[in-house]
């Protein structure tokens, strides 16, 4: 996971959190408010059923962080 940010984006990175292999988190100095990006590589359809419910929990986790 990984995140590619443009320099004339004009915002500087106040910590960037890998969560798990499939999820990261990038916080945003932004005006008015910092902003939080959360990138996420959700498992598919095929994945066993215990996986997909213990990833949409981290997910739901990390929205907290």
């Amino acid at each position: 996971m990984a995140f590619i940010i443009s320099e004339s984006a004009n915002a500087p990175i106040q910590y960037c959190h890998p969560v798990l292999d499939r999820i990261i988190c990038v916080r945003l100095k932004a005006n008015p408010v910092d902003m939080v990006i959360i990138q996420v590589y959700a498992p598919t359809n095929d994945s066993p059923e215990s996986e997909i419910e213990a990833f949409y929990e981290q997910v739901s986790n990390t929205m907290w962080l």
